[in-house]
């Protein structure tokens, strides 16, 4: 489980859904693809997922819409295993993915890239599954390179891995985590929505305000023991916070970049601006009225 996961988890444990009266259900799901799948058969209404997995789907022609985005740079480390050190030595090697087309894909190209390396050419990409699996599959060296978010940076750290490049201060403009709706809920159960705005934003206010609450429950999330691991979960946690936006607007610097990307391989993409995959008008709504201001006095 990954911290940058954990917002909707957290908000709902503090019961801050409920205050505004709306009951939410989260589910879990090991990657971008199933959830998107899951939502695109209206199994779920509401999903808290990457950025350029909501965008490529956007794209495609689902009918969905990013109606927030609450981190907008990137969290992630791009560590490899114990014996290389050097970008060259992972020539000819391989590094993990949860599947094609997600934000563990996306963002392993762009560490790849960083590191003067060409996908595919010099390193092969494997799809392995979530964060636990491709760290277990790292430590094992049945691949060689993954990209890891905290509270796993430290372990991999205390474990002999190295830190290859950390894209959390590579300066890259990125839409890291958003909030997407289906079309149809926007349309039908907008006061629905707007409550379940008002339960998330109020969330994001506890990563800002109260750290002892927020760690507390991002443990439990975890299923990690606070007191044994408490090095790991406030590395985690400030990692998290300083993603957090308090106003939780999306990057159109990051949409803008990851349609590049899609585009590489999507010419439906090239033809779309940021604005098309985005709907605001709750958020500011929202934001317009005071409510997020009078959160934080």
């Amino acid at each position: 489980m990954s911290a940058d996961l954990s917002h909707v988890w957290i908000a709902k444990e503090a019961g801050l859904f409920e205050k505004y009266g709306v009951d939410v259900v989260p589910i879990y799901f090991s990657g971008g693809r199933p959830l998107m799948q899951a939502l695109l058969a209206g199994d779920i209404q509401l999903a808290a997922t990457g950025g350029i997995t909501s965008v490529r789907a956007i794209v495609a022609g689902a009918e969905l819409i990013i109606i927030a985005g609450y981190m907008n740079k990137l969290t992630y480390t791009f560590f490899t295993s114990k014996d290389i050190t050097r970008a060259e030595q992972l020539k000819g090697k391989a590094v993990a993915i949860s599947g094609f087309g997600t934000s563990s894909h996306a963002v392993t190209v762009l560490a790849l890239k960083k590191l003067g390396l060409v996908p595919v050419k010099d390193v092969a990409i494997v799809q392995i599954g979530d964060q636990t699996a491709r760290f277990a599959a790292l430590q094992a060296n049945s691949i060689q390179g993954a990209i890891i978010t905290p509270p796993l940076t430290l372990l991999a750290r205390n474990r002999g891995l190295n830190p290859l490049i950390d894209l959390t201060q590579a300066g890259i403009p990125w839409l890291q985590e958003v909030i997407i709706a289906d079309n149809s809920m926007l349309r039908r159960r907008q006061d629905v929505v707007k409550s379940f705005m008002k339960g998330f934003i109020d969330g994001l206010k506890l990563w800002h305000t109260n750290k002892d609450k927020t760690t507390e429950l991002l443990a439990k999330f975890m299923r990690i023991d606070i007191k044994a691991n408490r090095e790991s979960i406030n590395e985690a946690y400030e990692y998290m916070k300083d993603a957090t936006e308090k106003k939780p607007y999306p990057t159109f610097d990051g949409i803008k970049l990851q349609l590049d990307m899609i585009a590489e391989t999507d010419a439906k993409a090239k033809g779309v601006r940021p604005e098309q995959v985005v709907d605001l008008k709750l958020l500011q709504e929202i934001d317009n009225s005071g409510f997020i201001d009078a959160l934080y006095k």
